[in-house]
């Protein structure tokens, strides 16, 4: 093999994207879910994720109808119009020191912004793209503006870069594993991530009780942020997917399963609910999942299930490499905690 070719078998090999194809994916998927021996049931999720890995498989509500769904898309168009010429100027957001070269230097290493513009945008050293926002300003003016986070698509893969390029925002770039090190090992970019966290975690309803844990709880007032965001919008339960998974590629993994165990809860009525449910098994808590407000979604098929892939509590070798898999990562090593929870009072 010639190093041309050598070099485009590499970069279709690591360029992923939210919605990869899927001819070649569902042999190369068979073969590997073979290997770890997982169950039928497994496997069957397993599919059901590559499918809606694929963005013409997201569907809104069967409840509500096309021009209900165009009303919706032409109301937030407006509001998000509405939105981008209020963003305040930027001139009092702090910004970090960038050398004549353009260059960020972190814990002793050397960053650019061609190459690394995540650990930019995190710095508050770039705006996001294409409308172009500094992190600072979405987490001092945008926390409680629920139209904008719910009409604005593009800062979501920002917010919670991973290792595939985004079907949905091709001015935002995948995470690199040496960014992905740089979040688990630097202090203040942590730090940030978790403003970021608990930014969206609000637009769901939910809050963070114990950052050293992750414990989670509802909101006050939460019924109409679970009534828009998991209800009435689906495309949320893609963001939500997107967050599991960034939480884990960069030293958040505790917190990725509290989130998932949150969420069993609020579907199912308590933690375990969700197998108890898909058994049908005797010792399923019907009254506790009938006063489950997120109950609706254990009829998604798209959503808890995939979820759960992310928050799996189990650390032997053949969970963890499916994490991996969803995760889109190569290294067992991408799994470490973050320096964050080592710096806690």
């Amino acid at each position: 093999m010639d190093s041309e070719s050598a070099k485009t078998q590499t970069e279709q090999q690591t360029q992923h994207q939210d919605s990869p194809q899927l001819e070649d994916k569902e042999n190369d998927l068979a073969k590997q879910m073979e290997n770890l021996n997982l169950s039928e049931k497994e496997k069957k999720i397993q599919e059901l994720m590559n499918k809606f890995n694929n963005p013409g498989a997201i569907k809104r509500d069967a409840d509500s109808s096309n021009e209900d769904a165009k009303s919706d898309d032409n109301i937030g168009a407006r509001r998000l119009k509405e939105n981008l010429e209020f963003d305040s100027s930027d001139s009092d957001t702090e910004k970090p020191t960038v050398d004549s070269k353009g260059q960020l230097t972190i814990d002793g290493k050397i960053f650019n912004a061609k190459q690394s513009p995540n650990i930019f945008f995190y710095s508050n050293a770039m705006k996001s793209k294409p409308y172009g926002t500094y992190i600072k300003v979405m987490h001092q003016q945008w926390r409680g503006n629920y139209d904008r986070l719910e009409d604005d698509h593009s800062y979501i893969q920002w917010l919670f870069p991973n290792f595939y390029q985004s079907a949905f925002n091709s001015a935002a770039d995948p995470l690199t594993h040496e960014e992905a090190e740089c979040f688990k090992t630097n202090l203040p970019l942590a730090k940030t991530l978790v403003e970021s966290y608990e930014l969206i975690l609000d637009f769901f309803g939910i809050r963070i009780t114990n950052h050293t844990t992750g414990d989670l709880e509802r909101t006050e007032g939460f019924e109409p942020r679970y009534k828009d965001a998991f209800l009435k919008y689906y495309h949320n339960h893609l963001r939500m997917r997107r967050i599991l998974t960034h939480l884990n590629n960069v030293g958040f993994r505790r917190y990725a399963i509290k989130l998932v165990d949150f969420l069993e809860k609020e579907i199912y009525g308590e933690v375990g609910g969700y197998q108890k449910f898909e058994d049908d098994s005797k010792n399923f808590n019907k009254k506790a999942f009938e006063a489950a407000p997120l109950r609706k979604i254990a009829n998604v098929s798209g959503a808890f299930p995939i979820w759960r892939l992310y928050g799996d509590h189990k650390n032997d070798e053949k969970r963890i490499a499916l994490l991996a898999k969803n995760c889109f990562s190569k290294y067992p090593e991408d799994f470490a905690d973050s320096v964050y929870f080592q710096n806690l009072p």
